[in-house]
């Protein structure tokens, strides 16, 4: 695979995060607002193949192998959610920009550049809150309570790539963009066994050919809850799945995202 099709997938990779790591739901619903913040790192890998000007091209890459053609990354990824009572509202925003140069033969220099932004928000609304009983461990004592949440939403996408050739005194500059706006409803569960130990698992589809043909996520984490300068904090560990199926054009304008990215994912959730 082309240095150019590595980055682009590590910049796909890296960015989507549809509601990536939910804030702690085990408390009875409040009628006063709470927020909770939480930045978080997903490293992925890529499956599946994309279409750019009619060039076909098939990923099958780890996040290490993507990583090692890339010299330089700069990116921002953060989560953030508002509740109050049964109804809240989330907003996840990522930027990433990733370059790297090659020199395929002598005297020739290819400088490539992909920026990407993502923005996703919607409406959360918990439909139920279960206490299953009391539990003791080496985690703490508390109750053992069930939460489930459904949310709908929309997530903008804007990807764009710079491609800058230059052999002795011949200069070429190939870029293009593409954006796209998939709207998606899903749902989360939140199983909190303990004070401290709790799992979280959610999933969504969405698309329904407005934006992509088809898009579905899947996640699952476990959590440990503490004290962080005075403030509830969780600190969130496990895998992510996300699938898009996005088509545009045709002939040498043809542009399609057929892609699985999953990887493991973690940050740290601190509510106020």
């Amino acid at each position: 695979m082309t240095l150019t099709m590595r980055l682009a997938a590590l910049v796909i990779g890296l960015a989507f995060s549809a509601a990536a790591i939910p804030a702690r739901a085990e408390e009875p619903a409040s009628d006063q607002w709470q927020f909770s913040v939480a930045p978080y790192l997903w490293a992925t890998s890529m499956d599946g193949d994309f279409t750019v000007r009619g060039h076909k091209a098939e990923v099958n890459e780890s996040f290490l192998d993507i990583l090692q053609d890339t010299n330089s990354i700069i990116g921002f990824e953060g989560h953030g959610e508002a509740h109050k009572g049964d109804w809240g509202l989330y907003l996840d925003g990522v930027y990433l920009r990733l370059g790297a140069r090659t020199n395929p033969v002598e005297a020739i220099n290819i400088d490539t550049t992909f920026e990407a932004s993502i923005l996703e928000g919607g409406v959360l609304y918990r439909i139920g809150n279960w206490d299953l009983g009391n539990t003791i461990d080496a985690f703490g004592g508390g109750a053992t309570r069930l939460t489930l949440e459904t949310y709908a939403g929309a997530r903008y996408t804007s990807l764009t790539l710079s491609n800058n050739i230059s052999a002795g005194g011949f200069k070429r500059d190939d870029s293009g963009d593409k954006a796209w706006v998939d709207p998606l409803f899903g749902a989360r569960a939140t199983l909190n066994l303990t004070e401290h130990l709790q799992f979280i698992v959610g999933g969504d589809v969405g698309g329904f050919g407005v934006g992509s043909e088809i898009t579905w996520s899947a996640i699952g984490l476990i959590g440990y809850s503490y004290k962080l300068f005075g403030l509830d904090a969780t600190t969130a560990a496990g895998y992510k799945a996300l699938y898009q199926d996005y088509k545009d054009g045709s002939g040498t304008h043809e542009f399609q995202w057929d892609m699985t990215v999953h990887g493991p994912i973690v940050g740290t959730i601190i509510r106020f």
